[in-house]
């Protein structure tokens, strides 16, 4: 399956999931693996992804008085990395190729034309030095692979996935030995936090689906249940490891959200199936959500549950392919 997502690395003595603002790079928290002296990297995403991430990175490294080293991963394709030190403006490559403008993947910021790989590597270094870390000028000779704009042959040839490159980057930068992600407490995909929070059939994002959905001009307010749908997905997510909202009280939650979404919706029809767009006819998006919500959040509970296994839940279902040394392990 491909990955699309950012991977965030900075240095807290809170976990990352509880800082300020941290939406403003992903809400849908997933993975977060301790490096030690308060080193941590976070996986994570959002409803709009890409976010602007040279803009939240420079602005969270300042909010946060830590460097910050950020990148988004687009499928198997590539990743934009951004990167800022405490009151300096942010920096952007692209990895694998710095020059690849024309990628043809969506990034915020675009990709400028013109880079090169001792551009990346000078930001990077820089970057690491200024954050007390080392640059492993070996690795970072694996990981950059070439100046100029990649062939078609390049781009269709990846010996390794954008998100395994982010995190040789990680490795590149002295954290060698990537360990397992810390483990959930609680499970965000079990009953009933996931009638919430299951992908974009949870009722959170159909929440931010309907709220892209209104009409612009329309001033009338949003059912409430979409209102708290919306701040409880965050709730959820910044609490997986801690902090100021406990597990019953977020399962109280979500059943009072269920319930509220039920009785509004209870008596009423559904969405037509098609709406016009541009003039065109086009699916509903709405309708299908509220016809096939139910099944799909029961068929993902049921894969959810065989995946798992008795294990302690900790956002890895199919294998990590971050743990551990990484594909160098020879390298200084």
């Amino acid at each position: 399956m491909a990955y699309y997502g950012s991977i965030v690395l900075s240095r807290s003595d809170s976990h990352l999931t509880v800082l300020p603002d941290m939406d403003a790079i992903g809400y849908q928290h997933r993975r977060l693996r301790e490096l030690g002296e308060g080193w941590q990297v976070l996986e994570t995403a959002g409803l709009d992804d890409p976010p602007d991430m040279a803009e939240a990175v420079g602005r969270l490294a300042g909010l946060w008085a830590s460097p910050v080293l950020a990148a988004h991963v687009s499928g198997s394709h590539c990743a934009q990395l951004h990167g800022a030190l405490p009151g300096e403006a942010a920096w952007s490559t692209h990895l694998p190729y710095p020059a690849d403008a024309d990628c043809g993947y969506r990034h915020r910021p675009v990709t400028e034309p013109g880079g090169s790989i001792q551009q990346a590597r000078e930001a990077i270094t820089g970057w690491a030095e200024g954050a007390g870390l080392p640059a492993s000028r070996a690795r970072l000779d694996r990981i950059l692979r070439q100046d100029g704009p990649p062939t078609d042959v390049d781009r269709a040839y990846s010996p390794i996935s954008p998100q395994d490159l982010v995190f040789e980057l990680l490795r590149a930068l002295g954290f060698r030995d990537m360990p397992a992600p810390r483990p959930y407490d609680f499970d965000p995909d079990e009953e009933p936090y996931n009638a919430v929070v299951a992908g974009w059939w949870g009722l959170a994002d159909r929440a931010r689906s309907a709220a892209a959905h209104r009409v612009v001009g329309d001033n009338a307010e949003p059912p409430v249940w979409q209102t708290e749908a919306i701040r409880l997905q965050c709730d959820i997510y910044s609490s997986l490891y801690g902090g100021a909202h406990s597990p019953e009280e977020l399962a109280a939650r979500a059943e009072w959200v269920t319930q509220a979404h039920r009785a509004a919706e209870e008596g009423t029809e559904p969405p037509p199936r098609t709406i016009l767009l541009g003039g065109r006819p086009a699916t509903n998006i709405q309708h299908v959500l509220r016809t096939s919500a139910a099944g799909a959040i029961g068929s993902a509970l049921t894969v959810h549950r065989a995946n798992l296994g008795g294990d302690a839940p900790n956002g890895v279902y199919w294998g990590d392919s971050a743990e551990g040394e990484g594909r160098w392990p020879d390298l200084p």
